[in-house]
């Protein structure tokens, strides 16, 4: 089994509990898919921007999404934020691999020299 199976395995287990939690308690399920949604584009960001001004904005916006949950007891985003942020890491390091960047002279250099 590969690491892209296992990954989407894990993702797929993850959904398939956030589904029956709200189904389960009193939790809406739009605000879990909200949450989800919301955090894992942020955690995307979080791990492939390097750029502090895009990093404060994106900080603004999660303290603000917390701050808006928690004041109008939509604790459903709670469960979408684990969600999301879990299905952002193992995206990231499931799916995203890093690679060496292609040199044109390396090349050119492999293709001109006997073999």
């Amino acid at each position: 089994m590969g690491r892209k199976s296992l990954f989407g395995i894990i993702i797929a287990a993850l959904i398939f509990c956030a589904i029956i939690l709200s189904i389960e308690t009193s939790l809406s399920g739009w605000q879990i898919t909200l949450g989800s949604v919301i955090f894992l584009f942020l955690t995307l960001g979080f791990t492939n921007f390097r750029n502090s001004s895009i990093l404060l904005t994106m900080t603004l916006i999660l303290y603000l999404i917390v701050y808006l949950s928690i004041k109008f007891n939509w604790f459903g985003i709670i469960p979408g934020a684990v969600n999301g942020i879990a299905i952002g890491f193992l995206m990231y390091f499931g799916w995203i691999v890093p690679h060496k960047p292609f040199s044109r002279s390396e090349y050119v250099k492999s293709q001109e020299s006997p073999q």
